[in-house]
């Protein structure tokens, strides 16, 4: 396994446990590192802490998440995931599983130094029953 993809598969792993906080997660990213969790829909986050917080806020509004990764590709600069994540909104108590392809980009040091993400937001929002405002609302927009 390369080098990249245990690094990533470990991210995916804290995030999947629930709470970053604390969790040592901000050590995989470069400090100006940035993580777009919906492209081209929502802003990149800029800076390895700002990424945590996002990542916590997100964890606020689901849970029980697990990525079924269904391919991982991983060189010495990008690691591709195409996965479909598995979650729990917290306050619907619904369960949703939503395919997305990720891209991590990597520094020659092995730190992250961006993390993209797409998926089709219709998907989410047709598995909950809420409006496409709504979903924008979840995703923190």
């Amino acid at each position: 396994m390369h080098p990249n993809e245990t690094r990533v598969r470990a991210v995916l792993d804290i995030v999947h446990s629930g709470n970053v906080i604390g969790k040592g997660l901000e050590d995989y990213f470069t400090p100006d590192a940035y993580y777009q969790p919906l492209v081209p829909a929502v802003d990149p986050i800029h800076g390895a802490d700002a990424i945590v917080g996002e990542i916590a806020r997100q964890l606020a509004v689901y849970k029980d998440l697990h990525a079924e990764i269904h391919v991982i590709m991983a060189n010495d600069t990008h690691v591709f995931t195409e996965r479909t994540d598995h979650v729990t909104f917290a306050d619907l108590g619904t369960r949703v599983s939503v395919p997305l392809m990720a891209v991590f980009d990597f520094a020659p040091d092995g730190l992250i130094t961006a993390w993209r993400e797409i998926f089709d937001t219709r998907a989410a929002e047709a598995q909950i029953g809420v409006s496409q405002d709504d979903m924008a609302k979840i995703m923190g927009q």
